[in-house]
């Protein structure tokens, strides 16, 4: 007989089971299972404490820190303030060059406005007196010098747009990294590290948002079709029309199925939409293609480069890249179309975008 089938065995070991099931159970077996117990649970908790906190800092981070894309203004409040810190300096004028200036460069007047009063000394430092220098704006260790305060002011815009638009620096942290680093040898008096802080407070003194960069914005209203539109500002060059003589092609004649819009380089989405289309494509150039809840679709061609992929949700106004002369072009400019069906099917029912957006 096996020792496994002894009955007297397995009575034995029987025995010794219930002994050990009875030791648990006392009172000191008790506290060691509550304690155990405790532990585990307690570990569960940290670690969805850390889960949920690590989820809070990702979504607040997507809805970003500073909207620096946002062209709107609050005109009542933006006013207020700018005579509140530029009177009786060089930039006491200059209020609506820069808000001017900020849109056509698709950066929010805001942020202009705040970073001009900070470099600037609220327009009375030697580099806006002597050098028509606003924003710091530096080669070096050498401040750059501009022929006149318009055309300092002019490239305050195309800094910012190169590093905000094109770069893709919408934050002010981002931004301050690379417009005022803190440790910079060109800053002696270590003044770049409240550089943010000062940022972020002067833009909303001036009616700047300090949130939805992730949903960007060209701060206009959509109208009551939900169509905004896709740049501020904004001049139509070439409408939609029938047998219009080409522009690439001198003596032949073309049917225009889009309207060609200049203005602003940053190109928004014209509604909320998903997008279909993202990818270079022959004349087309880079092209951008949006199909709305309605079954509608937008196009957007020639574009330098896009900010967004294949399957993304975008709101209206949501920038989705940068204007450019890509495909055959005759230069810089936006080729907007709008289809009741897909562009590259056998039946894209174009629409004149003029009936749908009021384009003056």
């Amino acid at each position: 007989m096996e020792e496994s089938d002894n009955p007297l065995i397995k009575l034995l070991k029987a025995q010794r089971r219930l002994r050990w099931i009875r030791r648990l159970f006392s009172l000191g077996g008790l506290l060691v299972i509550v304690t155990f117990l405790g532990l585990f649970i307690g570990g569960i908790a940290i670690l969805g404490t850390l889960g949920g906190s690590g989820q809070q800092t990702a979504d607040t981070a997507a809805d970003g820190d500073s909207d620096l894309t946002s062209t709107g203004v609050n005109a009542e409040v933006f006013h207020a303030t700018w005579v509140h810190y530029y009177t009786g300096s060089v930039m006491e004028n200059k209020e609506k060059a820069v808000i001017a200036i900020a849109k056509k460069y698709g950066v929010s007047p805001a942020l202009m406005a705040a970073i001009i009063g900070i470099e600037s000394g609220w327009g009375k430092s030697a580099a806006i007196r002597n050098k028509n220098n606003p924003s710091g704006q530096m080669r070096g260790n050498e401040i750059l010098a501009f022929p006149t305060l318009n055309d300092g002011i002019e490239a305050t815009g195309q800094t910012l747009n190169a590093l905000v638009v094109r770069e893709g620096l919408v934050t002010v942290e981002t931004l301050g990294a690379r417009y005022a680093p803190v440790g910079a040898s060109n800053d002696g008096g270590g003044l770049n590290v409240n550089w943010v802080s000062s940022v972020k407070k002067m833009m909303q003194e001036f009616g700047g948002t300090s949130g939805l960069t992730a949903s960007g914005g060209s701060g206009a209203k959509p109208n009551s079709k939900g169509w905004v539109y896709p740049l501020q500002p904004y001049q139509v060059t070439s409408p939609f029309m029938m047998g219009r003589q080409s522009p690439t092609r001198p003596g032949k004649y073309e049917n225009h199925y889009g309207i060609d819009l200049v203005g602003s380089l940053r190109i928004n989405a014209a509604k909320d939409g998903t997008v279909v289309l993202s990818e270079m494509r022959g004349d087309y150039g880079l092209i951008v293609i949006l199909k709305h809840s309605d079954g509608w679709y937008s196009s957007y061609q020639h574009l330098s480069s896009s900010k967004v992929k294949v399957g993304q949700k975008l709101k209206a106004g949501q920038q989705l890249g940068i204007m450019g002369q890509t495909g055959d072009s005759y230069g810089a400019h936006l080729h907007f179309m709008i289809m009741r069906n897909y562009l590259f099917s056998s039946n894209p029912g174009y629409i004149d975008p003029a009936t749908v957006i009021d384009f003056k």
